[in-house]
Formats: C-alpha cells, structure tokens, sequence
C-alpha cells in the first residue's frame, strides 16, 4: 500500500510596476518599464519561500531570498 503526502501551499505576491510609452506621430520613439515583486508562500509543512524579484527593460536585476516568512 502506498501513502500518499498532501501538502497545502499558501501565499502572497505583492506587485509595483511602471510603464513607459512615448510616441510620435504613431511611431514609438522612446518606451521601458520596470516591475517589482515580493512573493511569499509557505505549505503545510512550514516550508517558507519568500523572494524580492526586480526587473528592468526586461531583464530581472535583483533576486533576493528573505530568510523569514
């Protein structure tokens, strides 16, 4: 007989983004963004997984694991 373990996930994402779009005459002339996000999720277990994600221009600039829930 084989056991099966469920585990419960919870969790929260915090966002803040910021866009930029400039055009001229229908044409792009200038555009960017960035986007900040701060996840968090913990399961039944007590496992907890909490990361501070920023990007820039499309690529992610900062990946910082938060040592607390």
């Amino acid at each position: 007989m084989s056991a099966t373990k469920f585990v419960a996930l919870l969790s929260f994402a915090a966002a803040a983004m910021l866009g930029l779009l400039s055009r001229t005459n229908g044409v792009t002339t200038m555009s960017g963004g960035r986007d900040s996000e701060d996840y968090v999720a913990s399961d039944s277990t007590g496992y907890c997984y909490h990361h501070k994600l920023v990007d820039a221009q499309g690529w992610v600039t900062s990946d910082k694991l938060v040592p607390s829930c």
